[in-house]
């Protein structure tokens, strides 16, 4: 499971849940070259990859959201979290 959080226009903070008996590290670099190469593919290569450490969140009300966009009054608390 994953979930992707816009921490600032270009910049992208990636949670994951890996299986128990998942390489982690692996499973980040396969996510990364993934990621990267659809970026450069829509002209994003500028976009950065943040590893976070916690795991994907529920919002408040509930809901798994995969994909957190940007929001400029709220960047400082999404990427606390």
């Amino acid at each position: 499971m994953f979930q992707l959080i816009q921490t600032t226009s270009t910049t992208l903070r990636v949670r994951l849940a890996c299986a128990a008996d998942a390489d982690a590290d692996q499973v980040w670099r396969a996510v990364c070259e993934g990621l990267t190469g659809m970026l450069a593919d829509r002209g994003l290569s500028h976009v950065e990859l943040q590893r976070a450490t916690e795991p994907p969140r529920q919002s408040d009300g509930g809901k798994f959201r995969p994909v957190i966009p940007f929001a400029p009054s709220t960047e400082k608390a999404e990427a606390d979290q």
